[in-house]
């Protein structure tokens, strides 16, 4: 490797939402999409491979987060 040339790396959180930010998700679809899940690493990781069908069916799976009025 040359002296000019470096090595970029970036994490599974901070590359799971450059993919996700590349998909065209909604604010309040990221918003959903990066809450504090308790699988951590492994969201990320599943955000990762997962296709953008597969994340739009596991969304409105859990309604997109969103709360129902009474």
């Amino acid at each position: 490797m040359s002296q000019n040339q470096g090595t970029f790396r970036i994490g599974t959180e901070e590359a799971a939402i450059m993919r996700i930010d590349e998909m065209g998700f909604t604010p309040d679809q990221k918003d959903f999409i990066f809450a504090d899940w308790p699988e951590g690493i492994e969201h990320y990781s599943w955000l990762l491979t997962a296709t953008r069908d597969e994340i739009v069916a596991w969304g409105e799976a859990g309604e997109w987060g969103r709360e129902e009025k009474e």
